[in-house]
């Protein structure tokens, strides 16, 4: 909470284990969009400073999914004379809780939309995918965090443009170029989750060939 409030966010209600905030509301903020960004950065670095602490008391770290994205939406005071809170409802706000699920599938902290990508100034992000999500026609790209740009260490660096490289051949039907670029993201960093999911959608695309109307669109049919 202290730093959502750092970043100028608003608390809307806490379900769980989970806090759900919003940004530009009751009072303006023009950097809405990198405020909440700065703001899920901020919490990563939190835990990533807490976890040795926890672990000397024998607790497992804690582990974050955020979902970020921005649009129009309404907010004030909602609901009826029995009961009414001053909350956001809207498009924009359901597809942020879609792609807050999807950090489970994709094995990242942070997932951003790229309608919040394009407001945030500095900062790097990674492409994940191109998906349409269950109950929605959009498509939309969705992006994880690395850092302030200026703060990137240069084997972050590298590895941010192996993967974008990738991602270019992967969407132009290149499967050989962006399996050679996968594949030494997997040398370099065995663990990472994305290289690896790709490596085994190439592995399929290439022993069943696409529809050549194919966009690279992944389609979740599930919450």
């Amino acid at each position: 909470t202290g730093i959502i409030f750092e970043y100028n966010g608003t608390i809307d209600k806490y379900i769980g284990d989970m806090v759900m905030a919003f940004w530009n509301a009751p009072l303006q903020e023009p950097d809405h969009a990198r405020q909440a960004v700065l703001s899920a950065l901020g919490l990563r670095k939190m835990l990533q400073d807490k976890a040795s602490e926890y672990r000397q008391f024998g607790i497992t770290p804690l582990q974050l999914g955020i979902g970020i994205n921005s649009g129009e939406m309404n907010v004030g005071d909602m609901g009826s004379s029995y009961r009414r809170a001053y909350t956001v409802i809207g498009d924009a706000v359901n597809l942020a809780a879609r792609i807050e699920t999807l950090t489970r599938f994709y094995s990242v902290d942070i997932l951003v939309s790229e309608h919040t990508r394009k407001q945030c100034k500095g900062i790097v992000f990674r492409t994940v995918d191109r998906v349409r999500v269950k109950g929605k026609r959009e498509t939309v790209v969705l992006l994880h965090p690395l850092g302030l740009g200026t703060e990137l260490s240069p084997s972050a660096r590298r590895l941010w443009q192996t993967h974008e490289q990738a991602m270019q051949y992967y969407w132009n039907r290149d499967w050989p170029n962006a399996a050679k670029r996968f594949a030494h993201i997997i040398i370099t960093n065995p663990d990472d989750p994305l290289a690896d999911l790709y490596l085994h959608r190439i592995a399929r695309l290439i022993q069943k060939t696409p529809p050549q109307d194919w966009d690279g669109v992944y389609e979740h049919r599930q919450k």
